[in-house]
């Protein structure tokens, strides 16, 4: 099986006898840490969205684009861009799907000029690094639980270690670089799974990508080289407990991890004893709380998610020169299961399509049908609510918890209200908050 066998795309077309406009088309590109995921998987089936689109009257055409992930999508080095053979394969695999669409949407019926992107995780993080394109490629953006802040395209160099990592693991490490090539290329898809435990990544490459993107540079608003100004409007939000995605990297050696934690920050940190006291304080990691393994595991992950989900997701709502929309999804997981009464990541996700309306609760469901109309009004050109414009307008859509009575409401940043906890931008006034965040990153890559 050659490796683009794999690049389709999904049309899901409404149905509706008298058409007098073209359709706005929302394209939708999966999450999977750029290692795995599908369109084809039934939970990201896009035909109940559509009919609900088509029942509010707004009808829209969904699109849903696979792209290659893992070695095949992000494997790169200078030996390989040398013969040829380009990096960020993935991201190009998208873009390669969006001109397609400029092109041809206007045969199912679709505005090739009226495209909004949604991405969700790793998805979101391709939204916004597609932000710098030469040439425009969608006219909105909406990043569910991901963006280019949390995931930041990696330098060459650590691609260089990483492509030395999977010669090694192919067995090709000694061989000729001609001959390295060649077998590289003649190798079975199926053999390259060997390479699934490195990290898949997009790589800094000064065309696909070419800016690497920190909290400090957003606080001057977006870089210009990002060309905001040809994406008009963003929709950009988090679950409550985005980090959980993240569990399975802690747990695998949590052993004493709450002292291993404060280890690591007086480590990275060493001249900022102030700022670890009342982080640790803040999460319940300090020696007075005292937590067990698993209960650090939760208050550290929590941190993860205010510093990489939530503060990155308001950070760029406010950097937006432009209408933005910030949301905090705030229902829980009502499945068995680990996370269940936690808002997980992919929790929105669950909610959106409407694919689990059946096992949801009347309440659940109001939360559901609240959030796609709001995401099909920002696909249709319409504000689902007042813009995040700070300070005069600090408003963001709340989703739940149904269970305590909300479905679905408007809330002040940073207010109770919204579910979310202040506290992380008390901690990068006193830090910084890029400091944090990769306090964080290099502590998980640790574990």
């Amino acid at each position: 099986m050659s490796d683009t066998d794999v690049l389709n795309l999904n049309v899901t077309v409404p149905v509706m006898e008298n058409k007098t406009k073209p359709w706005p088309v929302m394209v939708f590109v999966h999450g999977g840490n750029f290692a795995g995921g599908s369109p084809a998987w039934p939970q990201n089936d896009l035909a109940r969205f559509v009919k609900r689109s088509k029942e509010l009257d707004m009808p829209l055409i969904a699109v849903s684009i696979s792209y290659r992930v893992g070695a095949l999508g992000f494997l790169t080095s200078e030996e390989l861009r040398s013969s040829g053979l380009t990096g960020n394969n993935g991201l190009r695999d998208q873009i390669t799907a969006l001109l397609w669409l400029k092109s041809n949407i206007g045969g199912f019926g679709g505005d090739p000029d009226n495209i909004t992107f949604v991405g969700q995780s790793a998805g979101g993080v391709s939204g916004m690094l597609h932000l710098s394109s030469k040439v425009p490629l969608f006219k909105r953006l909406a990043c569910l639980g991901g963006q280019f802040l949390a995931v930041q395209p990696l330098p060459g160099s650590v691609h260089e270690e990483l492509y030395s990592t999977a010669t090694a693991i192919l067995e090709l490490q000694g061989l000729p670089t001609e001959e390295r090539l060649k077998q590289l290329q003649s190798l079975p898809c199926e053999d390259l799974h060997k390479l699934h435990a490195l990290p898949s990544r997009p790589v800094l490459d000064g065309d696909i990508c070419n800016v690497l993107p920190t909290f400090a540079s957003l606080e001057r608003g977006i870089p210009s080289t990002l060309h905001q100004g040809r994406c008009q409007e963003i929709f950009i939000g988090d679950c409550a407990f985005d980090a959980s995605i993240l569990a399975g990297v802690l747990e695998k050696s949590k052993d004493d991890i709450a002292s291993r934690f404060i280890a690591h920050l007086s480590e990275t940190l060493p001249d900022k004893r102030e700022l670890i006291h009342d982080l640790l304080v803040a999460y319940s990691l300090d020696s007075t709380s005292s937590p067990k393994d698993q209960e650090a595991v939760e208050a550290i992950l929590q941190f993860g998610h205010d510093i990489a989900f939530y503060a990155p997701a308001l950070t760029i709502a406010e950097a937006w020169d432009g209408p933005s929309y910030l949301y905090h999804f705030n229902e829980p997981n009502p499945w068995p299961g680990r996370w269940q009464g936690r808002s997980s990541h992919l929790t929105d996700l669950a909610f959106l399509w409407h694919n689990y309306d059946e096992f949801l609760s009347d309440d659940q469901r109001q939360t559901s049908r609240q959030f796609s109309a709001d995401l099909i009004s920002f696909v249709n050109g319409r504000a689902p609510w007042p813009a995040f414009h700070p300070p005069s307008a600090s408003l963001v859509r709340t989703y739940g918890s149904s269970s305590d009575g909300s479905i679905a409401g408007l809330a002040m940043e940073k207010s109770s209200a919204s579910g979310r906890r202040a506290v992380i931008f008390s901690l990068i006034e006193k830090g910084g908050a890029d400091l944090l965040l990769e306090a964080f990153r290099s502590f998980l890559a640790k574990c």
